[in-house]
């Protein structure tokens, strides 16, 4: 570069003639100097460069510091109009509490007096009463939360926490008794809803399994035998905070999960304003994407072709599962999944089940959740992708040589009628 540099001052000093000063030899003495004025112009405009990063950057936190700040100041009277009131008010002002659940698992909290996480206790302990009244104490408990492979183990430790303090109230702080539980004050029922420290131990004594929300209806649709063995497809468990998807094949009726993820939007977030169905599907197709992109890039590393992925998810089944289910606007198609199911139509049920689900499709989810899982490690277990490589290239070759070869099969149907 710096040889370079003397070139281009020799050609322009050609230019006039060499009138004021000669020509440039390419001596060492020459060769450094030209070395440092071009270090020096390289710092001047990196330091250029930084000063405009450095401005941009700082309006930047000027920007996010006022929004935190408009934010706490909304807070900061949200809270002081709530106390107001309270002071003011004779009648206890009604506690609303709405997606406890999602906002345990995220981390949030409410203005309320109990938090999410006390709200999700009482209310699990409350069921935990009727569940031990009912069946005794010879159970276990299977409870899906939502997670991506990333978060799972924090889920699972505080689900765990959970149930563990609910099983211990139910049966050594009120000793089976719902009316003493019912008739609790309110200042005991928050000192009493501290969680405890996370116990592997006491969790296995205890039988509780703990799955993704994206895992956890798998093994019904999967035993439902409705999906061809060797495809893969995706299922999505539209909740009220979230979006559950995972994706997966059919073995021998069980399911193997090749990703899963938990997308923060649901019901309520539609429900909150009409413009918020676009979003919505933007935020599915993001994560669909996101899928996309890992397959292809999965895919590439075996060297095949990649019309034999394409060929083989092209057209497979999309399960809808979840109240969001209910709403046909939201059980469209995304990416290479174009065949449309809804649990309701697959999980083996009576008519009058049927009917009942089909009127509500949040009991889809918890009849899903019955179907005991033995090992929750291998029930969450990510199988490596290319060990379907083989089945794909099987299936493509069979689908090109077989021109007559059923669509319904080939798109990963069997036996819908």
């Amino acid at each position: 570069m710096a040889i370079q540099l003397i070139h281009k001052v020799n050609k322009d000093r050609k230019k006039n003639g060499y009138k004021k000063k000669g020509k440039i030899e390419l001596t060492d003495e020459n060769i450094d100097r030209a070395i440092e004025i071009k270090t020096r112009d390289r710092e001047a405009e990196y330091q250029k460069q930084l000063r405009i990063w450095e401005a941009a950057c700082a309006q930047q936190r000027r920007e996010y510091e006022k929004k935190c700040s408009d934010i706490e100041r909304r807070n900061n009277e949200a809270q002081s109009d709530y106390e107001r009131a309270v002071a003011e008010s004779k009648v206890p002002i009604e506690q609303k509490y709405l997606n406890f659940k999602y906002l345990t698992f995220t981390g949030s909290n409410t203005r309320n007096l109990l938090s999410a996480n006390q709200v999700s206790l009482l209310y699990i302990t409350y069921i935990m009463f009727l569940l031990e009244e009912r069946y005794g104490q010879n159970f276990s408990i299977q409870f899906g939360v939502p997670a991506s492979p990333l978060t799972y183990k924090a889920q699972r430790r505080l689900a765990t926490q959970i149930l563990i303090r609910a099983i211990q109230l139910v049966e050594d702080v009120f000793q089976n008794d719902l009316v003493k539980f019912l008739n609790c004050p309110f200042e005991e029922l928050m000192r009493l809803s501290e969680l405890p420290e996370f116990s592997e131990e006491e969790k296995e004594s205890l039988g509780i399994i703990i799955l993704p929300e994206a895992a956890a209806c798998l093994t019904s649709i999967v035993a439902a035998g409705k999906l061809t063995e060797g495809k893969l497809h995706l299922m999505m468990d539209i909740g009220g905070g979230t979006t559950d998807i995972s994706f997966f094949a059919v073995n021998q009726k069980t399911p193997k999960i090749y990703w899963f993820k938990s997308v923060p939007y649901g019901l309520n977030f539609i429900r909150e304003h009409p413009g918020n169905l676009s979003k919505y599907k933007e935020r599915i197709l993001d994560a669909v994407n996101h899928l996309k992109k890992e397959l292809i890039m999965d895919f590439s590393e075996t060297n095949q072709p990649l019309s034999y992925l394409e060929d083989s998810l092209f057209g497979n089944i999309l399960v809808f599962n979840g109240g969001g289910s209910s709403e046909k606007k939201l059980c469209v198609p995304y990416s290479y999944f174009k065949t449309i199911r809804r649990i309701s139509d697959i999980l083996p049920i009576n008519f009058r089940q049927r009917e009942l689900v089909g009127m509500n499709h949040i009991l889809s989810n918890a009849y899903g959740l019955s179907y005991q899982v033995d090992d929750e490690d291998q029930a969450i277990k990510l199988h490596p992708f290319d060990l379907l490589l083989k089945k794909y290239k099987e299936q493509v070759r069979d689908a090109k040589e077989t021109p007559e070869h059923h669509y319904r099969y080939e798109h990963g149907l069997s036996e819908w009628d």
